[in-house]
């Protein structure tokens, strides 16, 4: 059984490490986005996926 969760973990772990992705990658080169609006990034200062987004009430 510690045989499988090491193997599942492993490729969890090396899948995982190439999840993120530029905007390259899903759109066509042809397009063009808006310069005006700021991206996630800008906004949140970090990359959708690195953290998890909370607000404070």
């Amino acid at each position: 059984m510690n045989k499988y969760l090491i193997v599942v973990l492993l490729l969890v772990a090396l899948f995982g490490a190439n999840a993120q992705q530029s905007f390259n990658y899903f759109y066509n080169q042809d397009i063009k986005f808006d310069s005006n609006i700021p991206t996630p990034k800008d906004v949140l200062g970090f990359e959708v996926g690195d953290w998890h987004v909370t607000t404070i009430n």
